[in-house]
Parts: structure tokens; sequence; C-alpha cells
């Protein structure tokens, strides 16, 4: 397959409703490993700037968000985790996924909710409260397409087992997060 823009928007399209295929079809594009890598580092830049001509088209706020160079390394930080998380966590439970393929998945899922959040950008200017709702449906499919995409990666049958699994470590790192900052800054947990 070509890699086109329209052809991404429309398996963009595709995943969001079918997902396990969607992401079947991304690893079926057998990708180098420098091309993996660039789309991480892409989606992590095109979000990072994504956020902020969003923060722009917003009213003023007192909120500070670090610069577009800081955000992007931030994001793509975050992405890098979670593909380590997905894959190391898959693996201990029995899954056969790979690193290469779980950093993929994480671009791949990135530019979904990137093509949501546009979406979102544009409604935002005719329509706030219905950019809104978007906003809280992108939370829902991003919890769904992070699931399929898991169990799709490991060969898991159970959505049930893996939404629970990226539940229950979700509550295990914000644990462990409350801990560290309690003891760095010396606050009861």
């Amino acid at each position: 397959m070509a890699i086109t823009f329209s052809g991404l928007l429309k398996l963009a399209l595709m995943t969001a409703q079918q997902p396990r295929l969607g992401a079947r079809v991304v690893l079926g594009q057998n990708l180098p490993m420098a091309a993996r890598w660039m789309a991480l580092a892409f989606t992590a830049i095109a979000s990072a700037l994504s956020i902020h001509l969003t923060l722009a088209l917003m009213p003023p706020s007192e909120a500070v968000l670090p610069g577009p160079v800081m955000l992007a390394i931030l994001q793509g930080g975050v992405m890098l985790v979670t593909a380590v998380a997905i894959h190391n966590i898959g693996r201990w439970r029995g899954g056969r996924g790979r690193f290469e393929d779980a950093v993929l998945l994480m671009a791949w899922l990135q530019f979904t909710m990137l093509c949501l959040q546009v979406v979102q950008m544009a409604v935002m200017l005719v329509a706030p409260l219905l950019a809104d709702m978007i906003g809280l449906a992108g939370i829902v499919l991003f919890l769904w397409l992070l699931t399929a995409f898991v169990a799709e990666l490991h060969g898991f049958s159970s959505l049930g087992a893996v939404f629970a699994g990226i539940m229950g470590t979700i509550f295990a790192l914000a644990l462990l997060l409350s801990v560290v900052l309690a003891s760095v800054i010396g606050a009861p947990v």
C-alpha cells in the first residue's frame, strides 16, 4: 500500500471503527524501525503544535504550559514509556508482541487521536460546547483504541481483561507517582 495523506485519513477512520483491523493493517506495512521512530517523533511534534494552536484559539488562561519543543519532547517521552509498558507488561502476561510493533502502534494511536483533535479544534470555532463533548468522546476513543491495540499486539482475545489491565496499570502508576511526589515534597500520602 502506498502511504498517502488521504490513505492515512481513511485508515484512521477505519481504525476508529474497527481498531484491531486498523492495527493489523498498520503492522502489516512492515515498516523499518527508523520509519517507526520517525512516526513516533512526527506525531509527538504534531500533537504539541496542535495543543498550542488549540490554546491560541481559547481565551487566555493562567495555566502555564511548556513551549512547543518541550511539549513535543514530553509527548514523545510519554509515548515511548507507554510503548515500553505495553510491550513489557503484555509479554509478562503471556503476550507475543514485539517492542518495535508497540512503538508503531503508539505512533498510530497518536495520529488517530490527532485527527480527532483537529476536528475538535475546527468545531471549537463554531460550537465550543460540542467541542467539549468531542473531547470527552476522545477520552473514550483513546481507551477503546489502546485496549484493542494492546490486544492485537499481544494476541489477547479478551478486551475486558486487557482494559482491566490498562486501568490497573494506570492506577498503580498514579499511586506510585503520588508516593514519589509526597516523599520528594514531604507531604503525607
